[in-house]
């Protein structure tokens, strides 16, 4: 795959079916940092992912300025985990 970002470190995603083949938990590379708890704006378009069983996780993060002190990101729901900061 080519790189698609001028970050260092950042700059390859993987398509969602590559990673689905995996069989992650978490699906990091879909997220949100925002400041309202209820309306993410995630980057991605989630609904691959819902049919696949995940959900929305949004954790409170104290501390966090720049765009907002939460942070969304998708869990497969048959998972169940505990997390401090979990909304």
């Amino acid at each position: 795959m080519p790189p698609q970002r001028p970050r260092a470190g950042h700059n390859k995603w993987a398509p969602d079916s590559l990673l689905a083949e995996l069989e992650p938990d978490f699906v990091f590379s879909c997220y949100s940092i925002h400041k309202d708890p209820k309306r993410p704006g995630l980057n991605c378009n989630p609904r691959f992912w819902y049919r696949r069983g995940f959900g929305l996780v949004t954790l409170h993060i104290p501390g966090l300025r720049q765009q907002g002190e939460y942070y969304t990101f998708l869990a497969r729901k048959d998972r169940k985990f505990e997390c401090p900061g979990q909304i």
